[in-house]
């Protein structure tokens, strides 16, 4: 009988019905610190990990909750519980067909059966540009770059440009590219009308509405990433880095940075988007924590967005690189982006733009990094789920 429910539990899990992860039904001691939860010990409380995540573990009382000023501020209409916003019809991802650093059409006769039939099928025939950023050591493993006939296609291969850059080059591991893959995750592009830009993304067959901020990042529960064409490159790896928070970070690690979050409110560097009042303003809508680390993720290539009004570390200028900024006012946001990119790499996201233009970004040496971030990121792992954590396996239900 108890191998029996263990079964049940294991699938429940599976499928994102339950919060007990497969093996806590068979044991009797209480929960740790970090946990998932099931009865959590003496002191602890088992609370959500991060909304829309779907994941509830074992906490101290207050660990990873911001100021009380901040709450005010963060986004509204969520839950624990992950879900769709209406307006939405997810659909398969494309076949991956290798396709070279140029863009190719799926709806040709040319192109392989099952690529023509999925763009004329689930992708509605709307589609006309085609190309796969693959894995190094698997061409068949990849994320598709996808736009319709309203983006030129200049715009299609700058997007791969530096989608490459950004998760083959500046990457700390190949495995982040994988991880997006195995989610299915892909890039669109949506044409760009100007101040007539009102339906630029309903004509893409997965989009049913207008969101309040467009498209965005993904996840696993819609692996659609997009910005509309002509948009920086700078805001591409904003929305690829919330789409990386979603579905390439661990459990552990999204803790770590709450915690840095908090602090950050705490010491006045972060303040926040003005995404609070928004309810279903994006089909993955972030949290403040999510916006506070890609603010610091745009300092660490060099980028002062929002510093006036969001976060008050400085990208590149003309006395010092974002990247050493961050170091020495927010050395936890430092130090969790050097999990992710590598500390050497010198990007520029615009390189005839400003601030690269004037003042390029800089690499570190990976060691001194590594030897200076090693006491700061061993003080976030505590009380943080343990690096075999992992989350819920939530998918949607896709349309054919």
């Amino acid at each position: 009988m108890v191998h029996a429910l263990h079964v049940l539990l294991a699938l429940q899990f599976a499928a994102g019905l339950t919060d007990v992860q497969p093996g806590r039904l068979l044991r009797t001691e209480a929960m740790q610190e970090g946990e998932a939860c099931g009865s959590c010990a003496a002191g602890l409380e088992c609370k959500c990990l991060a909304l829309n995540r779907g994941l509830k573990v074992c906490q101290r009382p207050g660990l990873l909750d911001p100021p009380r000023y901040a709450l005010a501020w963060e986004r509204q209409g969520l839950s624990c519980e992950a879900r769709l916003p209406k307006g939405l019809k997810p659909i398969p991802s494309p076949p991956l067909i290798a396709t070279g650093e140029k863009a190719i059409d799926p709806r040709s006769i040319e192109q392989p059966q099952e690529l023509r039939e999925w763009a004329m099928g689930p992708g509605e025939g709307f589609y006309s540009q085609y190309l796969l950023l693959h894995h190094p050591d698997d061409k068949l493993l990849g994320l598709p770059v996808l736009a319709g006939e309203d983006v030129p296609a200049q715009h299609v291969e700058k997007a791969a440009a530096t989608l490459r850059h950004l998760l083959l080059e500046a990457s700390i591991s190949n495995e982040t590219l994988a991880d997006l893959a195995h989610a299915g995750v892909r890039i669109l592009l949506a044409g760009d009308r100007g101040e007539e830009d009102v339906g630029d993304w309903v004509r893409h067959p997965e989009i049913r509405k207008e969101f309040t901020t467009g498209l965005g990042g993904g996840s696993p529960m819609f692996p659609s990433t997009g910005i509309k064409a002509g948009e920086s490159q700078a805001l591409l790896a904003e929305e690829v880095f919330h789409t990386i928070q979603y579905t390439a970070m661990k459990p552990r690690l999204v803790c770590m940075y709450h915690k840095a979050y908090k602090e950050a409110m705490e010491l006045r560097l972060y303040t926040t988007d003005g995404s609070g009042p928004e309810i279903d303003g994006e089909p993955v809508p972030t949290v403040q924590a999510d916006e506070y680390l890609a603010m610091a993720m745009q300092r660490w290539f060099g980028s002062s967005e929002g510093a006036k009004s969001e976060y008050k570390v400085l990208g590149n200028t003309g006395s010092s690189t974002g990247r050493a900024s961050l170091k020495k006012l927010d050395p936890k946001a430092f130090c969790l982006l050097s999990t992710v990119f590598r500390a050497d790499d010198d990007w520029n996201p615009e390189p005839d733009e400003e601030p690269w233009r004037s003042y390029r970004n800089q690499g570190m040496d990976i060691a001194e990094v590594e030897s200076f971030c090693r006491p700061v990121l061993g003080e976030l792992k505590i009380g943080c789920p343990s690096d075999d954590t992992t989350w819920p396996n939530i998918r949607p239900r896709v349309i054919p």
